[in-house]
């Protein structure tokens, strides 16, 4: 071809039309030996030669235009290529009619581009039409009637037709297996596509068949380590990793690479491409020193094959440097990536579908290094944003490309974010059209937008969601594989925030055990599970198993991390807070400070995480009698919290509740009052009046007024609170025994005899049921036995309240020591009971009523101190 090309160039000149047809034929030949650019100018030039010595309607200039058009496809200038075809497609109607096959395979050419752009929807009746005329022009079995129904199939399966691709893809095979023969090139291309639609249905099985059936067939005709027998076990090997058989893909890939170097030689392409492969699967696994190797192994043979600006090299270098950004080596995954960037702008121009590529890949470094001397939110921001806009011109809205720039900017942008909301759902509805509703990439946006819903205060919605995304990456991709561990993660924490712990507990557990298995340890993924079931075990009031979780978490993201880093830093407010639960104010403070210094120098002062950080830092002034300033700066995050998320979001509502409790202990009654009130109301209306949460807020708000002198509505809120817990928790639930305790010392202070008898009875059987349920000897139990005894002081039946109170004595002293407050406010109730039962019966009573009350206050005030409050 080159030969003749030259003679006729000599002869007849460059321009002249048999010159340009054959050019025509090189380009063709180039194409198929996969010389993509050298083809591309040839046709280039052919086809504007053609236009301007034969005309742009000139079948010659259309069939080369049409050539042209499938070179500017396969290197991705998807849109250039369109336009050519539309071009084509005019003109071949005009000069031969609308039925003619030249007309009808361009026009299948065209609906495949638009497929290629994410407008499948619009391609789809173009696609059907020009399978309609092939069966009427050509008959059901000619190659471009099969050929077409090829394509309408993957038309279908971009828009999640995946039952209706099925059979079409079966008929193919059945054609192809008959006319062409099991080993034909297009019929195991049949095969390999009804393996990833068997996939994508969940017949792993009948996946994993056709795949073994086509590693069969290469191997009987071609040998085990031919080529294509070797790219049928890579084949396998990917479904292996997409479906999280890690274990599985691993002996495959590395057979393939063994055979490579050997057959082919370590510095082979195909070689190359084989260690990236593997490569993949071991970063996959965690397992990133090993990667590292195969990565760098990879770019130097391809930099020494192909140099430093071909296609196979600057992919090499991407893939190490997002090993090199998982692995935190942000400095020079930032070299990399900008080397990436450079050598795509270098090879392709400004606007190509692989800088784009490249642009989110340097954004997720920017967005990951979390170190705020680099890190720059508008830089990561701005390079989301300008990928998809790129995608979206290039490839369409609905491009699976596109659909994740969208949903990396979304999660940039943060659950605050409205426009994040509207990007997620976007990427959702787009994910399902062009993949399905039960694709694992549908999946995973399913569960983020859930996860910006639950932060949002949509609990509900966000649960039926998130189980949805679950129960769909279990099936489609097993247990193990790490897409259903991060959903199982965010379900988990979900669950948990819903109070449903015996739903949340074997998933946190579950989820852990998998990582530290495929992880490692210290993994950051592991780590993360780490904090998520000291979050569990703190909300179960696990205290002590929580602090040692949230230490190791917090231990593991300083050594892997850093102090600074963001997991960290959430890991320290984690804790301080667990801290501050169990009134250890001293422990707490240094990490609450920590925290907020760090948040605020990383993510600004408005940012939630710092104004959560913030209202922590209140606690700490209140716990040091500061009101004031505690109250200025809780009320300044509650402003902020609801401007941002309104009155009922759960932020906004917890802001509330500080400054009610500041209020309560400085005195300000009725102000600490009215925020009771809408706490309360907020969370029943955004979690249920049966929320663990809600009916804490529901004990705040009767002690409240109970200590405001409201006895009667003190009581009812107290039954209410009662009720629901037996309703929701069982009669035999701790936190239901501690709500009886409550009710019996709210009746005694009514000084009825009705009331104090009530009391007596609550008490007498709360107590039993403890010692029972939680042993002679907790903390709850003795709380029970105290109020005892001082519903028994008040009834006068002095005796058994001292023999109560003597119980009480021994108790604390043996589990909290001689010097403890509780066990030196016994000693005083006894002083007091004594000095009462020596006094003459008139006095007695006055005496016995005035020690009851003072008793009283001295329960109120260490209910302060009740980890729950």
């Amino acid at each position: 071809y080159r030969s003749t090309l030259l003679c006729l160039q000599a002869r007849l000149g460059p321009e002249d039309p048999d010159t340009l047809r054959t050019a025509c034929n090189l380009a063709a030949l180039l194409a198929a030996l996969g010389h993509t650019t050298e083809a591309e100018k040839l046709y280039r030039r052919s086809a504007k030669g053609l236009e301007t010595h034969l005309g742009s309607k000139h079948l010659d200039t259309l069939y080369c235009q049409s050539k042209l058009a499938q070179v500017l496809k396969t290197r991705g200038y998807a849109q250039e290529a369109e336009q050519l075809l539309q071009r084509v497609v005019r003109g071949m109607k005009e000069k031969l009619g609308a039925q003619h096959p030249d007309t009808l395979c361009n026009c299948a050419a065209l609906a495949s581009v638009m497929e290629v752009l994410g407008r499948a929807q619009e391609a789809e009746p173009v696609q059907i039409k020009a399978l309609e005329g092939f069966k009427a022009k050509l008959g059901e079995t000619h190659p471009d009637t099969v050929e077409s129904a090829m394509g309408l199939a993957s038309i279908y399966s971009a828009r999640g037709k995946h039952e209706m691709a099925e059979p079409l893809l079966q008929q193919v095979l059945e054609w192809r297996e008959r006319k062409l023969g099991h080993l034909h090139p297009d019929t195991l291309t049949t095969l390999e596509r009804s393996a990833e639609t068997s996939m994508v249905l969940g017949r792993l099985k009948q996946a994993e068949q056709y795949h073994l059936k086509i590693i069969q067939l290469r191997q009987s005709s071609l040998g085990p380590d031919h080529l294509e027998t070797l790219q049928a076990m890579s084949n396998l090997a990917y479904m292996y990793k997409m479906l999280g058989q890690l274990d599985k893909a691993e002996p495959l890939y590395r057979r393939v690479l063994t055979s490579h170097e050997t057959h082919l030689g370590p510095s082979h392409n195909v070689t190359a491409a084989s260690m990236a492969n593997l490569a993949g699967l071991l970063k996959e696994k965690g397992r990133h020193g090993e990667a590292e190797v195969l990565y760098r192994r990879a770019l130097e043979s391809r930099e020494a094959r192909h140099g430093r600006l071909h296609h196979d090299t600057l992919q090499s270098v991407n893939d190490l440097a997002g090993l090199l950004r998982l692995k935190g080596q942000f400095d020079e995954a930032q070299i990399l990536y900008e080397r990436a960037l450079a050598g795509r702008k270098a090879l392709h121009g400004e606007d190509h579908v692989e800088i784009y590529r490249v642009k989110n890949n340097h954004a997720l470094l920017l967005k990951d290094r979390d170190d705020k001397s680099r890190f720059d939110h508008q830089k990561a921001e701005q390079l989301y944003r300008e990928a998809r806009a790129g995608g979206s011109a290039k490839l369409g809205l609905d491009h699976p490309d596109t659909l994740t720039f969208e949903h990396n900017l979304a999660a940039l942008l943060g659950p605050s974010s409205d426009e994040a909301q509207q990007l997620f759902l976007h990427v959702v509805a787009g994910r399902e059209k062009r993949l399905g509703k039960e694709s694992p990439d549908t999946l995973r946006s399913v569960s983020n937008l859930a996860c910006l819903l639950e932060y949002k205060g949509d609990i509900q919605t966000a649960k039926q969601m998130q189980y949805r995304a679950y129960n769909g990456l279990l099936k489609r991709l097993g247990e193990d594989h790490s897409e259903t561990l991060t959903c199982m993660n965010n379900l988990a924490t979900l669950l948990i925030t819903l109070q449903l712990f015996e739903e949340a507990e074997p998933l946190c557990r579950r989820a852990l055990r998998k990582r530290e298995e495929m992880l490692g340890p210290e993994h950051r993924d592991t780590l993360t599970s780490v904090n998520n079931l000291a979050y569990l075990l703190k909300a179960k009031k696990m205290y002590a198993d929580a602090e040692h979780y949230y230490r190791r978490a917090l231990e593991g993201f300083e050594r892997t991390l850093g102090p600074e880093h963001g997991d960290t830093l959430h890991t320290i407010f984690g804790l301080a807070t667990l801290l501050e639960v169990m009134g250890r104010f001293a422990d707490a403070e240094p990490l609450t400070r920590q925290a907020l210094e760090g948040f605020r120098a990383k993510l600004g002062a408005d940012h939630p995480d710092t104004l959560r950080s913030v209202l922590h830092f209140g606690a700490m002034l209140q716990a040091k009698k500061r009101f004031t300033e505690a109250t200025e700066v809780c009320e300044e995050v509650h402003e902020r919290f609801q401007q941002e998320f309104g009155l009922d979001h759960p932020d906004t509502v917890m802001a509330e509740e500080y400054l009610a409790n500041i209020f309560e202990e400085d005195g300000r009654l009725d102000e600490a009052m009215k925020y009771r009130h809408h706490v309360l109301e907020a969370r029943e209306r955004v979690f249920g009046p049966l929320h663990s949460d809600t009916l804490n807020a529901l004990d705040r708000l009767a002690h409240l007024q109970l200590a405001n002198g409201d006895l009667e509505s003190a009581e009812g809120n107290t039954r209410m609170a009662l009720s629901r817990r037996r309703e929701k928790l069982g009669s035999d639930h701790v936190e239901t025994l501690r709500s009886k305790r409550k009710l019996a010392e709210c009746l005694k202070l009514q000084e009825s005899n009705r009331k104090l008898e009530e009391a007596h009875q609550l008490l007498q059987g709360t107590k039993s049921e403890c010692q029972e349920l939680l042993g002679g000897d907790n903390s709850e139990t003795i709380k029970c036995m105290q109020s005892l005894a001082d519903v028994l002081a008040s009834m006068g039946e002095l005796h058994k309240a001292e023999e109560e109170y003597q119980k009480v004595y021994k108790l604390l002293e043996k589990t909290a020591g001689k010097d403890h407050a509780s066990t030196i406010e016994v000693v005083h109730d006894l002083a007091a009971l004594k000095q009462s039962a020596a006094v003459s019966p008139d006095s007695q009573e006055r005496n016995t009523r005035r020690h009851s009350y003072r008793l009283e206050v001295g329960v109120n005030m260490s209910q302060l101190n009740d980890p729950k409050t």
